[in-house]
């Protein structure tokens, strides 16, 4: 077991209620190690939930950028008159990459289904601008 995997698994025994001594035992480390792992861990996880805004800003602009580019390939295939295969696979690549934004953004429709189940809610993409600009949202409605 590395040093990480003491650290990681020493935060969640305590985490569920063990005494630091306890868990000195089972890992044969001193108390005060436990605690500086569990100090060691506490900080980490602050670090990340600290990041956690800036890494969905990333994947949620990944996203964007997947449905831009995928909408700019369906486009060039309709105006070079590819296969409506290939246009059909890029629009498919934009709703999945739309389905998986609107989650990340928490637009989740099926739990929004759950809340009002008199309506129907799902995903909805909307896709405007120009050719060299596209512009797509991504939302839920009612």
């Amino acid at each position: 077991m590395t040093i990480d995997e003491r650290r990681a698994e020493t935060f969640l025994l305590y985490s569920t209620g063990w005494e630091q001594t306890r868990i000195a035992r089972r890992f044969n480390v001193s108390q005060t190690t436990v605690s500086k792992d569990i100090a060691i861990e506490i900080r980490k996880r602050r670090a990340r939930a600290e990041n956690i805004d800036e890494e969905i800003e990333r994947v949620a602009g990944v996203y964007e950028n997947v449905m831009t580019r995928a909408w700019n390939r369906h486009n060039e295939a309709a105006d070079v008159n590819i296969t409506s295969v290939a246009g059909t696979n890029y629009l498919r690549l934009v709703l999945d990459a739309a389905e998986k934004y609107a989650q990340l953004r928490g637009l989740d429709a099926s739990s929004a289904v759950r809340k009002s189940e008199k309506s129907t809610t799902r995903v909805v993409v909307r896709i405007g601008g120009s050719t060299e600009s596209p512009q797509i949202d991504v939302g839920v409605e009612s």
